[in-house]
């Protein structure tokens, strides 16, 4: 299909920007509003207030709305443009607040933009998602420089405590149900990264997460190892004991009765992972793993990845923390902090009971009089996507347009705590989770970072959007 002529106008126009749009992220990263320090709470309204203002400019009708969450949660942007009942209306979620930083480890001041010959530009936000962000807002720009018809309408969601877990996100969406969230045809997000350097991605799935808090306890007080050691059954030792019947050696989830809500892989799905442009090699080696666990071909190995539960070990300990170098003591409690990454269609409450019968049979079998206590301490739940959509096939074929290549079609093993918010409030919207930056972004890494090319081409590919969702169906 050719490239609509009007595009290719947008195309020329983006290109002549390129200065002036990174100066406009400059002075955005400049603003160091990370939500998780409260003492930045003024340069998070600061944030704010820009953002607010650059709307206005382009025309957007701006609210700054708060939440009844908490009394310290900063106000909601919502914006609007464009009121035509014959085009279709996409919402666009953002935020923007930033990760925590720690300044030594960045080669130079994190909130100083910083342009490097290799085609880089670092910058805390940079890639999440300040760069994302204005890539959506020049798109809207450039329509309105060249004076032709923006061929959708807008509504804009921007939040600034999408790095503390989106607090207010949920209570601000149930009170926009009825009100600001009514006609939507469909929802973009410019959130996640591409997997590997080279082709653009589409996400349309993700697994979910159960994060949970193990304690064995059963001694009344700290025993001495001479004294005691080899007559007393050790919680430490039930713990590692317990852990390792979680797994086989291979670090597959052994829980009976885990894999029974899993959605089988489908052909469908069997040929997206054939068809993804990826170099095994490439990929272990940008994730700084020296083997797979396992270790077969790239789609096996992505599927563990994505789309396959699976179990992580965060932290083991004993209570008080062992801190000296050489302790000699039975600890009358331990504990380990693990979670699960779930699959559709499992869902968090099964899984944890799944857990809990698992665990209390493993330590009957073992016959000890120690107690096991398991909390949940959060959930998220897996989310999946109809990638036929219309709106997702607006999206493919912008891509192949911009980046003269299809993009790969791929899930993520993370989840998007806002993104279940909105599927939670709008089960019936499709949701297009669209990432504009590649796997080199170091997304709530040191040194941050948006390609040059990703963001002139993120820009072109979201103009390029704007028109194929207002004629597709």
């Amino acid at each position: 299909m050719p490239i609509p002529s009007q595009v290719v106008k947008c195309y020329k126009y983006i290109d002549s920007q390129q200065k002036k749009f990174i100066e406009e992220l400059r002075e955005l990263v400049k603003i160091p509003n990370i939500s998780s320090n409260s003492s930045a709470r003024n340069h998070v309204d600061s944030a704010i207030k820009w953002l607010q203002a650059r709307l206005v400019r382009t025309g957007f009708a701006v609210e700054l709305k708060n939440t009844h969450y908490k009394t310290n949660i900063p106000p909601v942007i919502l914006a609007t443009l464009g009121n035509d009942r014959r085009k279709k209306t996409l919402l666009y979620y953002c935020h923007l607040d930033v990760f925590k930083v720690q300044s030594d480890k960045w080669g130079a001041d994190p909130f100083v933009l910083r342009e490097e010959k290799n085609g880089r530009l670092y910058g805390r936000g940079t890639a999440k998602m300040k760069g994302p962000l204005l890539c959506f807002l020049h798109a809207v720009d450039t329509y309105q420089a060249l004076g032709i018809n923006l061929p959708i309408n807008i509504k804009i969601i921007c939040e600034s405590m999408n790095e503390c877990k989106s607090l207010g996100i949920a209570e601000m969406l149930q009170s926009l149900r009825t009100g600001f969230l009514t006609n939507i045809d469909c929802m973009l997000m410019t959130d996640g990264q591409w997997t590997g350097n080279t082709y653009a991605c589409i996400l349309y799935g993700c697994r979910g997460v159960c994060y949970f808090n193990l304690t064995i306890e059963g001694l009344i007080e700290d025993l001495d190892s001479g004294e005691y050691g080899g007559i007393v059954q050790e919680p430490l030792q039930d713990l590692i004991y317990i852990v390792n019947h979680l797994v086989d050696k291979s670090g597959t989830l052994v829980i009976p009765g885990l894999d029974k809500d899993m959605a089988q892989v489908t052909p469908d799905e069997e040929k997206i992972y054939s068809q993804l442009k990826l170099n095994i090699d490439e990929y272990r080696k940008d994730s700084g793993i020296r083997k797979f666990s396992h270790d077969t071909s790239l789609s096996q190995s992505l599927m563990h990845a994505w789309r396959y539960p699976s179990f992580n070990l965060h932290y083991v300990n004993t209570v008080p923390p062992c801190e000296c170098p050489v302790n000699l003591k039975i600890p009358k409690t331990a504990q380990a902090r693990f979670s699960i990454r779930i699959v559709p269609d499992q869902t968090p409450e099964k899984v944890c009971r799944l857990i809990c019968d698992h665990l209390n049979n493993v330590l009957k079998l073992r016959n000890s009089p120690n107690r096991a206590r398991l909390r949940m301490e959060d959930s998220l739940r897996p989310w999946i996507a109809d990638y036929r959509h219309w709106n997702y096939e607006a999206a493919k074929l912008a891509s192949r347009q911009v980046y003269k290549d299809p993009a790969n079609l791929v899930r993520e093993g993370n989840s998007y705590r806002a993104l279940l918010e909105f599927q939670q409030i709008m089960p019936k919207t499709n949701i297009l989770l669209l990432p504009l930056v590649s796997g080199e972004a170091n997304i709530h890494k040191d040194e941050e970072c948006i390609t040059l090319r990703c963001y002139m081409e993120g820009t072109k590919l979201i103009a390029n959007y704007f028109y194929n969702l207002s004629i597709s169906q």
